[in-house]
């Protein structure tokens, strides 16, 4: 009688919370672009990003959105552009700024902003080439 309890309990057991996926965030390859040794290059001959590896924390800006520098270096000549997207969720694009300056390569700052947190796939575009990276973004509240 005990063990038809047992088996009992445990199909009327509450169902376990899912755990959320975790976000699959680019971590550095160590290919540093030429004349940079930073620890946190991610890169593949022509394109190099800074990549935090692992979770970003970033103080809302007074309209509620996260924004961080990126550093880029390109090997390639050309006109940097950024794209990107949320994996983990439905938001809006993400908001990226390329300034002039910098010339056709070499090292290019950018900034990304992002409508919300989540996990967040980035593609930086010269010419012809592409370098993908993923990053998980979070929230920081706390003070200044």
């Amino acid at each position: 009688m005990s063990a038809l309890m047992l088996v009992a309990a445990a199909c009327t057991a509450a169902p376990q919370p899912q755990r959320e996926a975790p976000c699959p965030f680019t971590v550095p390859n160590g290919g540093p672009p030429p004349g940079n040794t930073g620890p946190a290059n991610f890169g593949d001959g022509k394109l190099w990003v800074w990549v935090p590896g692992g979770k970003l924390y970033l103080a809302p800006d007074s309209d509620g959105r996260l924004s961080e520098k990126f550093g880029w270096w390109r090997e390639v000549p050309g006109t940097l552009t950024i794209d990107g997207h949320r994996l983990d969720a439905p938001a809006p694009w993400l908001n990226a700024s390329v300034p002039d300056g910098y010339g056709p390569t070499g090292f290019q700052a950018t900034g990304i902003t992002f409508p919300t947190p989540g996990c967040w796939e980035i593609t930086g575009h010269v010419g012809s080439e592409s370098l993908t990276f993923v990053v998980e973004i979070a929230r920081d509240f706390s003070p200044p």
